[in-house]
């Protein structure tokens, strides 16, 4: 069988249940991310696709092309005003273009916007990263090969702290003795832990708690580069990020 053909019977049977307009049903939280649907290549951008997801049963609701605000707009608007009425809860990662779709559009007005928790500590775990291969850089003049300390933990760093065993704190400790001279990495990685206990509670005052010493470690004068740019996404992002915890969005 070609791949024409197979092609073309997708199109049939999946433009049918595609065009129903019954297929999407009341939803009362919401999930908007973005995926790189085709990536850069010479004289062309990357292309993204934004999947809308119900964020109680998992069921991806719909695709559509862009992450843009006017392409989320656009997606809202084609929805009928007694389902866009029925959400309490949107659930996104921390781009501004869904945000800007969102507040002051007319079309959610009453839903509260929630950071999902997934992104804040993958972009936490994105700041351990880019502060040990700054460090590496600084330190031995090349990108990690195996034997380099730093790069021998690379996992391990982005490890929960309460999965490392005695063995891999152990080789942990070695390897920021040996190769993180300043406290850098060390410094990104506290910064992780600070993000992650957000999300380690159910309390709210124990989530502002956290988000704040978070926050403060990162602004602190001493911090690098990669924590002031960390710091204003937190900062950016706080009621969002403290939403979390009073939607029941978990």
């Amino acid at each position: 069988m070609t791949w024409a053909t197979a092609w073309a019977a997708v199109e049939r049977h999946g433009g049918l249940l595609v065009d129903d307009a019954q297929r999407i049903g009341p939803t009362v939280q919401v999930g908007f991310d973005e995926t790189v649907m085709s990536p850069a290549r010479r004289r062309r951008r990357r292309h993204f696709i934004t999947a809308a997801v119900d964020v109680t049963t998992g069921q991806i609701l719909d695709v559509f092309e862009g992450r843009n605000t006017n392409d989320l707009k656009g997606w809202l608007a084609s929805r009928p005003g007694w389902w866009r009425n029925g959400i309490e809860v949107v659930s996104v990662d921390p781009h501004e273009g869904y945000r800007s779709a969102i507040v002051g559009s007319g079309l959610l007005d009453d839903a509260v916007i929630v950071v999902d928790p997934f992104h804040i500590v993958r972009l936490a775990n994105a700041a351990v990263t880019n502060s040990r291969q700054r460090v590496q850089q600084a330190t031995v003049g090349h990108r990690g090969w195996n034997g380099d300390p730093l790069y021998g933990v690379r996992k391990l760093l982005l490890m929960a702290a309460e999965a490392v065993d005695e063995t891999g704190w152990a080789r942990i400790h070695a390897a920021l003795d040996a190769g993180d001279p300043d406290g850098h990495v060390q410094d990104a990685w506290v910064a992780k832990a600070y993000v992650r206990d957000i999300y380690l509670t159910d309390d709210p005052a124990e989530a502002v708690a956290a988000l704040d010493r978070a926050t403060a470690w990162c602004t602190d004068p001493d911090s690098r580069p990669e924590l002031r740019t960390w710091a204003k996404t937190l900062h950016r992002w706080r009621n969002e990020i403290l939403a979390h915890h009073h939607t029941g969005e978990w």
